[in-house]
């Protein structure tokens, strides 16, 4: 068994526990959505992961609202998908109330 765990500097306990039992057999999807994963250069994350042989999908441009202007969804082995995020340069990294009101 292989287990990673995530806490960030201002989080009093683990944010993310990853847990990796091969002899258990495969896992089936479910549970959550997707996992976002911040990215500096999408074009560049998507060129190495084709070139190891994954597929991407296509590349989306958000809204000017000051959301993540491009993401690209990939699925692990088992199903899950994993959303690339490429914040706008001055952006914190990860989603803030802004990003999330409502522009009407």
């Amino acid at each position: 068994m292989t287990l990673s765990l995530l806490k960030l500097p201002e989080e009093p306990t683990v944010s993310l526990e990853l847990v990796h039992r091969p002899a258990a057999g495969p896992v089936d999807p479910g549970g959550f959505e997707h996992l976002a994963v911040p990215v500096d250069d999408l074009a560049a994350t998507l060129e190495r992961l084709t070139s190891a042989g994954l597929t991407p999908g296509p590349v989306v441009r958000h809204g000017e609202g000051g959301g993540p202007p491009f993401t690209s969804l990939l699925a692990d082995p088992d199903g899950y998908r994993i959303e690339l995020v490429e914040w706008p340069p001055g952006h914190v990294q990860g989603i803030t109330e802004a990003d999330l009101a409502d522009p009407s």
